[in-house]
């Protein structure tokens, strides 16, 4: 357990998660069928990275004003297959550390929503390397997630 998140792990409604864990005060945390998922904390290296991506994208964006960029914690939730239950789905709120949605997305990002109800269609997340846990979901789990919800790209 991480002392900065000790809510890791805990089982939440999804009212309760978007009224109390959403933008909770000592920890970032996502929503995975009523289980709450601490976010890595980030490496120097991981910010810089972070950085670079973002820069990239947002030179790309203002020279096609064809998407918006979403990031700071900003999370959209997603129906996917159940890997415990084969044959069910489940529900999880995702918060990728960069995302972009393009405006032929038919749901768009309103300027006032503190969360996205559609599918972005590229997601960023720096890879945790702080346990084997974490690399697995960053690395298998989320991936698979974003491209059965429709995520066109996911780095």
């Amino acid at each position: 357990m991480r002392a900065d998140a000790p809510d890791e792990g805990r089982y939440v409604t999804k009212a309760e998660y978007w009224a109390n864990y959403y933008t909770h005060e000592d920890a970032s945390y996502e929503w995975n069928n009523g289980y709450l998922e601490a976010k890595p904390l980030s490496t120097l290296n991981q910010y810089r990275l972070f950085l670079w991506f973002l820069k990239l994208l947002h030179e790309y964006v203002t020279f096609y004003d064809n998407a918006e960029l979403m990031s700071l914690e900003t999370g959209f939730t997603m129906i996917i297959p159940d890997p415990d239950v084969p044959g069910d789905s489940k529900e999880v709120v995702r918060k990728p550390d960069l995302a972009v949605i393009l405006r032929t997305n038919s749901v768009q990002w309103g300027e006032h929503d503190h969360s996205y109800q559609g599918i972005c269609d590229l997601c960023v997340e720096s890879l945790s390397d702080s346990n084997s846990a974490v690399i697995l979901r960053d690395t298998k789990i989320k991936k698979s997630e974003y491209a059965f919800a429709g995520v066109q790209e996911y780095y």
